[in-house]
């Protein structure tokens, strides 16, 4: 479905908007029941004063934010789909970091959703990990009720480790039967062996 000239203007103004920190042209190109919905957050941003909100915090963890839109990817009747890019240097508190003063540049796809050609608001979709990994920020994974974690990885799969656990010892395997044997070895180093069962037989 093509998208009507009337939506990519007002896509067009947004980000402008958006990318030199214009609250009220912003919020006035959007419905009085605007939202923002970043996916991986509890809750998303519903109303006016929310949603000032959510763009408020942004620009402050990165003064120097801007945003473009790459290209579109799809469209419905009452909403349309992009895939976009921003930048900006983290110079503030974001998501409880605080700043590092490094250079992030993040890639995003995002959901316009409209009410006929008026704005209503906006889902976002983004790696939250690759922020993290460009700040230097660094995850520490608790192990549960202080038992043993036991990490594993298939063998061809090593290379896409995310950043955030690629610290830890992990157990690479090419099959199932593999995978068995080397959890067995792991798990007797350090735990042990464990009581065993004696059969009737035995």
């Amino acid at each position: 479905m093509l998208v009507s000239a009337k939506r990519m203007a007002v896509l067009r103004e947004h980000i402008r908007a958006e990318s030199e920190h214009d609250m009220d042209a912003l919020l006035g190109g959007m419905t009085p029941d605007c939202f923002n919905d970043v996916v991986g957050v509890p809750k998303p941003f519903v109303g006016p004063e929310q949603t000032a909100e959510r763009y408020r915090k942004h620009w402050e963890g990165f003064p120097d934010f801007t945003v473009q839109v790459r290209r579109v990817l799809c469209a419905d009747a009452s909403w349309v789909a992009t895939e976009n890019e921003w930048r900006g240097t983290h110079l503030g508190t974001f998501l409880g970091w605080p700043p590092t003063g490094k250079p992030v540049k993040v890639r995003a796809v995002v959901v316009w959703h409209f009410k006929g050609d008026d704005l209503w608001g906006e889902t976002i979709f983004f790696d939250n990990a690759s922020i993290l990994k460009q700040i230097g920020a660094e995850i520490d994974i608790p192990p549960p009720s202080g038992l043993p974690v036991f990490w594993t990885c298939r063998k061809d799969h090593l290379a896409q480790l995310h950043f955030d656990i690629r610290q830890y010892n992990c157990i690479d395997w090419m099959d199932e039967p593999d995978l068995a044997k080397r959890l067995q070895r792991r798990i007797e180093a350090v735990i042990g062996r464990g009581p065993v069962k004696q059969t009737d037989a035995g």
